[in-house]
Order: structure tokens, then sequence, then C-alpha cells
């Protein structure tokens, strides 16, 4: 049985060994463990970090499903959960007695601790979406004096979501692994900016850009609506290109308004 369908959370290397133990056990297992309630995403976030760029697309890909509490049972997919219940288990045998489910603990290697030191400036993806949005409130009041519409900087916030929206969607609609359905990133990593993003180029496709950029302001609402609610919860880095995407959105109904009037104007003069 060395071959099967792996699911990093319920069907792994840690819960295949549990599985196998708990089968061959001669009474029922009771887990003793104290520790505080986790979801599945706050289990996988202790091993990736808070502000990193692995956690930003985790946090992506996962969906709702990811921000339900795990029990002691289904947190041993993580080999130091494993090995924290499974140490704190009781046995109860058929005669009625207990035991322990590990009777010792033997250490083989001992981990050496080593503190990690990073400069206070650094690549973070918080800090790279802080960019984004000053860089986007910049060239937002620059449109605003000049009448005018930067496309190249939307055209490439456009794509870079769209294609994080297809790889989002494909694991939501197609993947088998679990905690990717339901995900509401999909409200602001809209699969269609990517096509967006390169016909807003099409001077003669302003009117289906205006009809969409009202759509795609309301699924930015429901996605800060949902960010607020923790409907399901957002990375931190999310919030200000949220805040950028909705307030180019903005400016592009405004800039598009003005210049289908200014060519029905044309055309009736």
């Amino acid at each position: 049985n060395r071959t099967y369908r792996y699911n990093f959370v319920f069907d792994n290397c840690a819960t295949r060994p549990r599985d196998k133990i708990l089968s061959a056990l001669n009474g029922y297992v009771k887990l003793e463990s104290n520790n505080e309630p986790k979801t599945f995403r706050q289990w996988i976030g202790i091993y990736v970090g808070t502000d990193t760029w692995l956690k930003f697309g985790i946090d992506l890909v996962f969906g709702m499903d990811a921000d339900s509490f795990a029990s002691p049972s289904q947190s041993m997919f993580l080999p130091e959960a494993l090995m924290t219940e499974f140490q704190q288990a009781q046995i109860y045998l058929p005669n009625g007695q207990t035991k322990k489910l590990v009777s010792y603990k033997n250490t083989l290697v001992n981990k050496n601790v080593v503190s990690e030191t990073t400069s206070g400036w650094s690549i973070k993806p918080l800090t790279v979406s802080l960019i984004l949005l000053i860089i986007g409130t910049l060239i937002t009041i620059w449109d605003l004096f000049r009448r005018r519409h930067y496309k190249l900087f939307d055209s490439f916030l456009y794509i870079v979501t769209g294609l994080g929206g297809l790889i989002a969607a494909y694991l939501m609609f197609f993947s088998t692994h679990p905690l990717v359905k339901m995900n509401l990133n999909l409200l602001w990593l809209n699969p269609l900016n990517l096509v967006v993003g390169i016909l807003m180029w099409n001077r003669k496709l302003r009117i289906p850009l205006f009809f969409y950029q009202f759509l795609n302001i309301m699924f930015l609402v429901g996605a800060l609506i949902a960010f607020a609610l923790s409907v399901q919860i957002f990375n931190i880095a999310v919030f200000p290109i949220i805040v950028l995407m909705l307030m180019r959105s903005t400016s592009w109904v405004a800039y598009l308004k003005r210049r289908i009037y200014k060519h029905k104007s044309g055309l009736k003069g």
C-alpha cells in the first residue's frame, strides 16, 4: 500500500501510521490532549510563518473549510501534533483497565534551536501590497488631474490577479485536495481579470468594460465585507490589494463614463 492518493490533511504520512496503530490495539484510545483548539489554517500557520510568501500563497488557495476547527484526531496530520497526542493518550482495555498508549519517550537526536535574524525591512507580502497601494493612489490622483487613465498599471494589476484567480479557481472546482473549496478569494482574484487586463487597450470595448467594472466593484465590496466579518480568514496582505483594486475600478468607471458620454455627444453633434 505504498502508492495511494495523497491527501495532505486527512490521508498523509502521519495519519496512516496513526490509523494502523489504532486499528491494531485491543481496546480504544481516548485522547487526553490539552492543546488549545485551532483551525486547519492556524495549525499550518505555525509552520509557515506569519508574513511570509508561503503563508500568503497558502491563504490564497485555502477556502472556508480551512477555517473550521480541527479535532484532536484531525490535528494529527502534523507529525508533531501526532507525537503530542499519542504521548498523552490512554488505552481503554476491554477488561475496564487503562494504560498509556506511549509507555516512554526516547529522543534519538536533539534539535538545536536556531534564531533567524532578519532585518526590519524586507520584501514581504504586506510590504509589497502596501507599496502597490501607495503607487496606485498616486497614479489615481495623477489621473484625476489630467482627466485620463493610466492603463499600463491597471493592465499589470488585472493580469496578475487574473492569473492568481485561474489557479485558485482550478483548485476550487477541479482539485480533490481538501480545504480549497468555497474560496472567497475569488471575489477579488477574478479569473476574468486576465482577459480584461488585455482587452482594456481596445477602445471599441469601452461599454462592456464599463459594465464589467460595475460588476467587479460589487465583487470587491463583497470581498471587503467577507474580510471584515471573518466569513473566511484572508491574509492581511490582501487588504491593501483589495482597496487598491476597488479604487482603480471606481476610477475606471468614472473615466469610461466620461469617454462614452463624450463619444455619444460627438455622434449627436
